[in-house]
């Protein structure tokens, strides 16, 4: 993916080099594959998140025809199939992408003297539009998982859904550092609640 040729260019060669890296050494027994989902497929969700918004960026392609969910399993399907090649690789993972919050986390800080906590209002993302909004993403990978084996599809939801909604917070620090990607600290509290799974 990319926003231009080169970058397209640029991103499959770095490809390249990571599946010839997996290639070329034998201690390297699993494999994780991490996209932002949706995102490439549909473009950016900017704002507030809300129902009719989910439902127009599900019917709008970045760039159809080429970027479609067919096509993206066959790719995911190809890639593995040059993974799975190596002996010494054991397990692939596949990271779901996690809640887009549709504001940045600074944003979301109280302000001194804000006793109604307005600056504090719509900080939480409702779990059904992100289901919604990761729907046709979810149901292309968990197709491909269906025919590959040692193929393992990790879901963030019930880590950061754990109710109605998606958390900011874990009642200690923000786990994200802007609109779509997981602080340091967010990283290391998912990756501990998945490495069960993993190892």
């Amino acid at each position: 993916f990319g926003e231009s040729e080169d970058e397209r260019v640029d991103c499959q060669k770095r490809i390249r080099q990571i599946l010839n890296a997996v290639a070329s050494d034998p201690t390297i027994s699993k494999v994780m594959i991490v996209t932002r989902g949706p995102s490439y497929m549909h473009g950016e969700l900017k704002g507030e998140i809300t129902e009719k918004k989910v439902l127009k960026s599900l019917s709008t392609w970045t760039d159809q025809p080429r970027m479609n969910y067919s096509a993206y399993a066959k790719t995911l399907l190809k890639t593995l199939s040059l993974i799975q090649k190596n002996k010494n690789i054991k397990n692939v993972y596949y990271l779901l992408e996690n809640p887009e919050l549709g504001f940045l986390p600074k944003e979301k800080i109280s302000r001194p003297f804000d006793i109604f906590e307005l600056s504090k209002n719509n900080f939480m993302v409702s779990k059904d539009l992100f289901e919604l909004r990761m729907s046709k993403y979810k149901k292309a990978v968990l197709g491909v998982q269906q025919k590959v084996s040692n193929f393992d599809v990790l879901d963030t939801k019930e880590i950061l859904c754990p109710g109605e909604y998606c958390k900011l917070y874990d009642g200690k620090r923000s786990l994200y550092q802007d609109g779509d990607h997981f602080s340091a600290y967010g990283s290391i509290f998912v990756a501990k609640k998945l490495e069960s799974q993993i190892f």
